[in-house]
């Protein structure tokens, strides 16, 4: 009798040891796939469709990978530069819920990561029951951000348009406009500054101040500094007189600070209009960025809606001013601009805008 309970003591220990074992190497496992999840989210984050952000991605996911433990030790990567499909970090493309490896830089969306440990020693079960090493793996795929309608901008053009105009044309008829200020027309633009009033000194202000960023999105496809920051909400004061010292001020600045036309525009440069302010020598020399979108309802668009009032900003379209004339009658005072409705342009520093072709780069998201 008393053999038999020692065996049964002795069998129920070492399962006891096993169930343990089992546990420790579960933990082990979810250890691992934090890591994992940290780490391609990491990557993920880094991926700009450029070949420095490849190398950004995978130099990412190892350092945040280092950070993490499993198994009592920080998870170590390899890179995995030559992009083998077996590899620690492996970069590629996810669609339609399947990855598939790339080194295309501007196809690369998704940071696959694997993590293993491999030979876990079993604290208690090895001598009782012979159990090997145990192995512990994770994967994660993580995705780059979407690219979503931005609330937010770094810099913005002192206009505004109403959002009637992008419900009620297409993308192709509102490509290039003519801004006749003053009087108003349903095409119903204007002069606009968010928060503050749309004077000639206050307009020349924002003229100058927005430079910086356009010149370093131009140079560089980034901006790193807030120069006339503009959000959804805010109040957007707009005005419909053709304030010739503004109208003055902005050709002057093109000349003297404007980027060339092909920096921000693959087609053909429109035609120089009759009485532009711009010389014909440096035609082509524009201003280009995010343009406030307001909530003036459909009034704004058939009966010529009210000016010198505040609105609303809902989102930002990407607008070229290419030529202004300010001589003249009021009605010939004129700013020529091409309007890219779809964009994508990511200039956005925040999401959830109205959707007219500004853009900023969500949160990398876990897929798989």
């Amino acid at each position: 009798m008393v053999v038999v309970v020692s065996l049964i003591v002795l069998v129920l220990l070492a399962f006891g040891a096993l169930v343990l074992d089992l546990g420790y190497g579960r933990t082990v496992q979810a250890q691992l796939q934090a890591g994992t999840d940290a780490a391609a989210l990491a990557g993920a984050a880094e991926l700009d469709q450029s070949t420095a952000g490849l190398a950004a991605a995978r130099e990412a996911a190892v350092e945040v990978a280092a950070l993490n433990i499993a198994n009592g030790d920080p998870l170590v990567l390899d890179a995995n530069p030559s992009n083998a499909p077996d590899g620690d970090v492996v970069l590629g493309t996810w669609s339609g819920g399947v990855f598939t490896p790339s080194s295309n830089a501007a196809a690369v969306n998704s940071v696959l990561v694997r993590a293993r440990s491999t030979g876990l020693l079993p604290f208690l079960s090895g001598a009782a029951l012979g159990q090997g090493p145990l192995d512990a793996g994770a994967h994660t795929i993580a995705r780059r951000g979407a690219e979503i309608s931005a609330s937010e901008v770094p810099w913005y053009l002192p206009f505004g348009l109403p959002e009637c105009l992008f419900d009620s044309h297409t993308p192709g008829e509102i490509l290039d406009m003519t801004f006749e200020l003053n009087p108003a027309g349903v095409d119903n633009t204007g002069w606009a500054l968010v928060e503050g009033t749309t004077s000639a000194a206050s307009l020349i202000s924002q003229l100058t101040a927005m430079l910086p960023c356009m010149r370093e999105w131009a140079t560089t496809g980034d901006v790193t500094q807030v120069c006339t920051q503009a959000s959804a909400g805010d109040d957007l004061n707009l005005s419909n007189g053709d304030i010739t010292s503004a109208l003055k001020r902005l050709a002057e600045l093109m000349v003297s600070d404007g980027i060339p036309w092909a920096t921000v525009s693959d087609e053909a440069l429109p035609p120089r209009h009759s009485g532009s302010a711009i010389p014909a020598a440096k035609y082509g020399k524009v201003l280009a960025g995010p343009l406030p979108i307001f909530d003036g309802g459909s009034a704004y668009c058939s009966e010529a809606g009210s000016w010198n009032e505040w609105r609303p900003v809902i989102g930002f379209a990407w607008v070229i001013i290419y030529d202004v004339r300010w001589q003249g009658s009021a009605k010939q005072k004129n700013v020529w601009v091409r309007i890219d409705p779809e964009g994508p342009y990511s200039v956005g520093t925040w999401f959830d805008g109205g959707s007219y072709g500004v853009v900023a780069t969500g949160p990398a998201v876990v897929v798989q």
